[in-house]
């Protein structure tokens, strides 16, 4: 019994990322579940009165 040594090519190479690529991008998007929750901000500006007072005196 030889051992042979199992080398990969280049071909070989170009093969896997050719169908490892699209492959790989169709699992991460049917892994993300769709969520519906709001996300609240952590920071910056509070919407206070004077926001909503804006908004309702900018109806037309």
């Amino acid at each position: 019994m030889s051992k042979q040594k199992k080398s990969n090519s280049r071909r070989d190479f170009l093969k896997m990322t050719t169908v490892g690529a699209p492959a790989a991008a169709a699992v991460t998007l049917v892994g993300q579940k769709a969520s519906a929750v709001e996300q609240k901000p952590k920071g910056g500006l509070k919407k206070g009165d004077y926001y909503y007072k804006y908004l309702e005196l900018a109806k037309f």
